[in-house]
């Protein structure tokens, strides 16, 4: 009986040692596009070699379009200083971002994020390539992200959209961050523009805006900037009056 629990013992500590182990070997990959077929897939257009898998982190540090063709959760994405970068999708790809299951704080908010778009940098996403986690989520947004499809912030969590510096954008046609019920939250914490139509969809009659920071202007550019199919609760957690709500289209 003893043999037996020392064994059981062993092999779940093995267990613990060898998740311990995959993680600690997530990796930083910059692309290069190196192979030169632009695929996010090809091993050979990373560096180093071997494409970013689960619990990696992609960084950008040149222009590139580029093709996703396979499927990567847990996936972070560095797009740095005055970088444009197109993603689009090709039969089922698709990204999932980082998530948490627990909720993020203010001051976590940089290291946790799944998506960082650098000052001057645009991250342009086509189709259904880009999705958020069914978990709590962070983007830090200092530059343009322009969405080809909608994220959904899953049903009782909040995604985090900071700005350090004050100056990032949300644009495209018509896709933008969707409530899946009304117990999701989206919180934003500095300035940010919405440009455009469709950026905050409701189609389920609920959820929440937080103006997260004193001081911080949420922008919308359009009379159709916001979509809603019912009360959205815009709320600042600081219980103060000093974030403001600024819409630059006229009403219809």
């Amino acid at each position: 009986m003893r043999r037996k629990f020392f064994n059981a013992l062993g092999a779940a500590m093995a267990l613990v040692m060898l998740l311990a182990l995959s993680s600690a070997m997530a990796a930083e990959k910059t692309w290069t596009n190196g192979n030169g077929d632009g695929k996010w897939g090809t091993g050979a257009n990373w560096n180093p070699a071997g494409a970013p898998g689960a619990g990696d982190i992609a960084v950008f540090n040149d222009n590139a379009n580029i093709t996703v063709s396979t499927s990567v959760a847990d996936i972070a994405i560095r797009v740095l200083n005055d970088v444009e970068v197109a993603l689009k999708s090709e039969g089922s790809g698709k990204l999932t971002l980082k998530g948490s299951d627990e909720p993020i704080k203010e001051e976590d908010i940089k290291g946790k994020a799944s998506l960082l778009v650098a000052e001057g940098a645009t991250l342009t996403t086509e189709a259904d390539c880009l999705a958020l986690p069914n978990a709590h989520a962070a983007i830090v947004l200092d530059g343009n992200l322009e969405l080809g499809s909608n994220l959904e912030v899953p049903s009782g969590k909040v995604l985090h959209i900071k700005t350090e510096n004050y100056r990032g954008a949300l644009t495209g046609n018509v896709a933008g961050l969707v409530f899946t019920d009304s117990t999701s939250t989206i919180a934003f914490y500095g300035d940010v523009t919405l440009d455009g139509a469709k950026k905050i969809i409701d189609t389920v009659g609920g959820g929440a805006i937080e103006m997260a920071e004193s001081w911080s202007i949420l922008t919308a550019t359009h009379k159709d900037t916001f979509v809603v199919n019912g009360p959205v609760i815009f709320k600042n957690s600081e219980g103060t009056c000093w974030s403001t709500l600024k819409l630059e289209a006229q009403l219809p």
